[in-house]
């Protein structure tokens, strides 16, 4: 559901239905004893206000008040993908604020990006331009930059989600947790005192928001780790993953395992065939593993590690060429090795 000012961009130069703009939509997270402290007009605009949809007007506008009231230092905004990411730069590099050569400084940062243009983020900008460095999680822990002062945290990112039942993985937006928020929030001030500005209630930070993100045993596919826990000679799969701190479901757990049956990888009770013993070798996902081992039997090795280094990392249309294929030379010499190691021929 859009904020009522999005409702008024789109109704007005498409003549939609004005009607929208008078529909009394209610935070369904407002908690209106929480805030008699604050003005009315406050308490109506947090009751009014969609928190599942990042307001980018409200984004744009605080970052012009910090560009116009605040001492120099540059501002890290972090935001869930790409995609967002690319909308609030072209917003920001058509701006009158960051017109001219203070766009080139409205920097993207994320992981699809060339070395170069991530290395971008840490020089110094000419005197009297600000730096914005839009950002996903990337630079949550990954990397510190020095000059960053002010934090604007969306409180979003996306993660990968396993669905059991239709054996697919897929990325989702998602409230970050609390540690995530205190990370950073951690990224202003590295070297002097900043700010942080977030676009959430303390009540979501202190109650809706997990303490910690769901851990990566409950939100990816289990099928690589049961066949480890086999290879390892761990003993019963289901017994064994149960004893985690957080067990992951046994319609998971169920679900990896008779996948592992329907590759070869397992035969009898949970035994290791020969085809899983390979494939337990392999760093790759256990599909690809059996699709790279078949092409070396068949004598199609070359065609098929081509294709296994191409499923195997991000998507090569979104970074340099150069990149992308030293990125396959090394996948390509390495399943090479990997696979005249097993000797498979």
């Amino acid at each position: 559901m859009e904020t009522h000012r999005g409702k008024k961009n789109l109704v007005m130069p498409s003549w939609g239905d004005e009607t929208l703009l008078f529909e009394d939509y209610v935070n369904p997270y407002y908690i209106s004893d929480l805030y008699h402290s604050y003005s009315e007009r406050t308490q109506q605009n947090l009751k009014s206000m969609n928190e599942d949809v990042i307001d980018f007007d409200l984004l744009e506008d605080l970052i012009y008040h910090i560009d116009e009231t605040y001492p120099p230092g540059a501002i890290l905004v972090f935001l869930p993908g790409v995609p967002e990411i690319e909308l609030l730069v072209n917003r920001l590099a058509a701006s009158f604020q960051f017109r001219g050569v203070s766009s080139d400084w409205v920097l993207p940062l994320h992981s699809s990006l060339s070395s170069m243009e991530q290395r971008k983020v840490f020089l110094s900008p000419p005197e009297n331009t600000r730096k914005v460095i839009i950002s996903t999680n990337i630079a949550e822990t990954s990397i510190t930059i020095d000059d960053v002062i002010y934090v604007v945290d969306s409180g979003k990112h996306k993660e990968y989600r396993f669905n059991p039942h239709k054996k697919m993985s897929t990325m989702v937006e998602e409230w970050i947790s609390q540690a995530n928020a205190k990370q950073r929030r951690g990224r202003a001030g590295r070297v002097k005192p900043g700010i942080c500005f977030c676009l959430y209630t303390l009540h979501r930070f202190e109650k809706l928001m997990r303490p910690f993100q769901v851990p990566e045993m409950l939100r990816m596919p289990l099928t690589d780790l049961c066949l480890q826990i086999k290879f390892l000679s761990l003993g019963d799969i289901k017994y064994f993953l149960l004893e985690a701190i957080e067990p992951p479901g046994e319609e998971a757990i169920s679900s990896a395992v008779d996948l592992l049956y329907k590759v070869g990888a397992f035969e009898g009770y949970e035994e290791l065939s020969p085809l899983g013993y390979h494939l337990a070798k392999l760093p790759v996902d256990v599909l690809i593993g059996k699709m790279m081992l078949h092409g070396a039997i068949f004598g199609c090795l070359s065609p098929v590690l081509s294709i296994a280094a191409f499923l195997s990392h991000k998507s090569p249309f979104l970074n340099p060429k150069e990149d992308v294929f030293t990125l396959l030379t090394l996948h390509y010499d390495y399943y090479c090795t990997e696979i005249e190691a097993h000797e498979v021929l």
